[in-house]
């Protein structure tokens, strides 16, 4: 799934370089899936950190830019439009969000129903997204500093005072998650080929 998001990148005029991270041992293959898909756009590897939030903080301590666009491989099915709507927008730190289609509640420990939960408030949290590294940088450090660990980077900023400006997302992308996912995104990407 990463092939498809480094070719989108790497056809992309606004991005300068390409970084990933990998699990120990994994960085060779890492290295093969990625290099037939980077075009000229210079890539790294990394090792991935203990969390994502870890390995997020390695992938900025790497970047060499002002912005960062950051995304994830589990979400194969973007293109330039997203990309192009990040970096165009006037607000430093940005993100796409998805409306979600169903009816949600919260869910006491005893397993029953507790509440309503209204789904005109909340919202998919998708990547891309867009961030001026030294705000992000600042807030990773704040959360390491107080031990608190986010699954998500544009929480961890709300969190510590960086304002992140919501953008609509796109239904069709989606966050390959179960088995059944994979059928999905290879629809959706049916006649890409990265």
């Amino acid at each position: 799934m990463i092939s498809y998001a480094v070719a989108i990148a790497a056809a992309h005029p606004q991005i300068a370089q390409i970084i990933t991270n990998a699990p120990a041992g994994f960085e060779e293959m890492t290295r093969d899936m990625i290099a037939p898909h980077a075009g000229n756009v210079p890539f790294q590897i990394l090792r991935s950190g203990a969390t994502r939030q870890h390995s997020v903080a390695l992938l900025l301590e790497a970047a060499g830019t002002e912005v960062v666009i950051l995304h994830e491989a589990a979400r194969p099915c973007i293109d330039g439009a997203m990309i192009d709507q990040l970096l165009d927008h006037s607000a430093e730190n940005v993100g796409l969000y998805g409306p979600i289609p169903f009816s949600m509640c919260r869910i006491g420990a005893d397993g029953y129903v507790t509440a309503p939960v209204p789904r005109d408030e909340v919202f998919d949290i998708q990547l891309p997204q867009k961030f001026n590294r030294a705000d992000l940088q600042r807030c990773h450090q704040m959360a390491r500093r107080d031990g608190l660990v986010f699954t998500e980077d544009s929480q961890l900023c709300h969190h510590y005072g960086a304002r992140v400006q919501a953008l609509p997302g796109a239904h069709k992308n989606i966050k390959v998650t179960y088995p059944e996912d994979f059928g999905i995104a290879g629809q959706l990407l049916k006649g890409f080929h990265a």
